[in-house]
């Protein structure tokens, strides 16, 4: 008999840091169009969220790496973009 993580037993991602680091991720880009420094916050909470979902992923208690690595990718980026918004101001 071999022991089975109750993510892996259901089948469907679980994990909600890595949905909501790419979610805020996308907020931060959109928010970079307008306003660029904007971008900061959400990029930042993206990172954030984004760590969390990985090692939610690394205990083997998640399912979707591929959009937890997206979101932190992204995340890093908003980030930038804010930097680069906040030197231009």
């Amino acid at each position: 008999m071999t022991q089975s993580t109750p993510a892996a037993a259901s089948g469907a991602p679980r994990n909600i840091f890595g949905i909501a680091a790419l979610v805020l991720a996308l907020v931060g880009f959109v928010s970079a169009l307008s306003t660029a420094f904007i971008a900061l916050i959400p990029g930042a909470l993206a990172v954030l969220f984004g760590v969390l979902g990985w090692t939610r992923i690394r205990r083997g208690e998640a399912t979707n790496r591929t959009v937890t690595v997206i979101g932190i990718v992204l995340g890093v980026g908003a980030v930038a973009l804010g930097i680069w918004g906040l030197t231009l101001i």
